[in-house]
């Protein structure tokens, strides 16, 4: 190996380094070879000069390598001496943790005087990197695994503070991530603490660090949900404006998040109650994992029957459904479906007049409630073939049907729905 360091081994040990150079050798590149670097020899640590993973200056040290430790692929940050407080207190953080979704460090290194080297596992891609690649299905299941280790970090009351794509990998085979750097991240003791860092991440950094240098367990809900934007748009990125009017211009950006599939308008309402200027009034953790941008089509439907059925029970909870439903029907919601779903609709309608007398809103086209009922009925009733062609036999492809109709719908009942029970609570 070229550029080695050179450690005395006793008589006994020398076979069994010499095994463990051989087995590294044989899986490099014979360019890789050349610039491997043998920083120790019993276990075997060695890094590729020329395979620099990251010379991004927010990572302290500035470089990660590609590496072995033994037989294992690791990654290595480089890190200056006078930085070592900053590794340190990453190693402090971490030995607090355990998620599945947070890189295990293995170990730290010393080389000299000046450098040294965090020892971690080696974990697939970047966000940033990769997320051109990902379908709904994979942005979904990376959404759904932020959600999960930030609620582990919260509740463990741990600010990251560096939230961004960069510090985010994925394995490309199983979409696992992993979340990296946690060298500014704190343990909040009381409601908030100073900001003691001089940079922060461009476009992902909580108004309150940037203005106040003050960090609330919300400040990390602020980047999450700036990263949230990334994902649902495929790569843009909420730049960092001036704290001046920073609202009014978040909203603008939130704004062109296409309303032309359910999952985009549920994350657009979620990335919203992320992005509030004030720390005190953002959505919290829980609320981010009960919103409906994340449910099963079965809790979907539920909240379907669910909402009919409140209609029949309270007048000021129909009046609450009609505020804004012009916009989720966009015109005569009949002129929207296949011949044959209004077929059997009719049939179902016929058959419901004559067991129980009908409504004059029962199927009209304007009206919301109408609709509701309707899908309603054809959960609860509708079974023929033709229609099991159009709209599937399970729930997930009954949702699918029916959010590529109306895409606004499930949001406009989900919000319809909390607010009735907030006003109901006197809150």
């Amino acid at each position: 190996m070229g550029n080695c360091g050179s450690i005395q081994e006793s008589d006994d040990e020398q076979p069994t380094v010499n095994i463990r150079r051989q087995e590294i050798r044989s899986s490099l590149t014979r360019q890789e070879q050349s610039n491997c670097v043998v920083l120790c020899e019993n276990p075997i640590l060695v890094y590729i000069s020329d395979f620099m993973l990251s010379n991004d200056g927010t990572n302290y040290g500035g470089k990660i390598f590609t590496g072995y430790s033994g037989k294992q692929q690791v990654w290595l940050k480089k890190i200056c001496q006078h930085e070592k407080k900053k590794m340190e207190q990453e190693l402090n953080i971490l030995s607090q943790l355990s998620h599945q979704n947070i890189a295990i460090v293995l170990y730290p290194f010393d080389i000299n005087e000046k450098e040294c080297f965090l020892v971690t596992e080696k974990f697939g891609t970047n966000l940033k990197d990769s997320i051109g690649r990902k379908n709904y299905t994979q942005k979904m299941k990376i959404m759904l695994q932020l959600t999960d280790v930030m609620s582990y970090l919260q509740q463990n009351r741990i600010v990251h503070l560096e939230l961004s794509p960069k510090n985010i990998y994925i394995d490309d085979e199983t979409d696992q991530i992993k979340l990296i750097n946690f060298h500014k991240s704190q343990k909040l003791q009381r409601q908030h603490t100073v900001y003691e860092f001089t940079d922060y991440i461009n476009g992902y950094a909580a108004p309150e660090i940037i203005k106040q240098k003050k960090v609330f367990l919300s400040s990390d809900i602020y980047s999450l949900g700036c990263i949230f934007f990334f994902i649902v748009t495929n790569g843009f990125e909420m730049h960092q404006m001036e704290y001046e009017n920073q609202a009014g211009k978040i909203a603008a950006r939130i704004n062109t998040i296409k309303d032309d599939s359910a999952f985009n308008v549920l994350c657009k309402d979620l990335i919203q109650k992320m992005l509030i200027f004030a720390p005190n009034k953002r959505i919290s953790m829980s609320k981010i994992k009960e919103h409906p941008w994340s449910w099963s089509a079965e809790r979907m439907t539920k909240l379907i029957v669910d909402v009919s059925k409140l209609t029949e029970k309270d007048s000021k909870f129909t009046s609450l459904l009609f505020k804004g439903s012009k916009k989720v029907i966009d015109g005569d919601w009949t002129l929207k479906l296949e011949r044959h779903v209004i077929q059997t609709l009719q049939e179902i309608r016929q058959t419901y007049q004559t067991n129980n007398g009908l409504n004059q809103d029962d199927f009209k086209g304007t009206s919301i409630l109408s609709l509701l009922r309707q899908l309603r009925n054809l959960h609860v009733h509708a079974s023929n073939d033709k229609l099991v062609r159009i709209m599937g036999d399970n729930d997930e492809d009954f949702m699918m049907y029916w959010n590529g109709k109306f895409p606004l719908l499930i949001c406009h009942l989900y919000k319809s729905k909390l607010d009735y029970e907030s006003n109901q609570n006197g809150s």
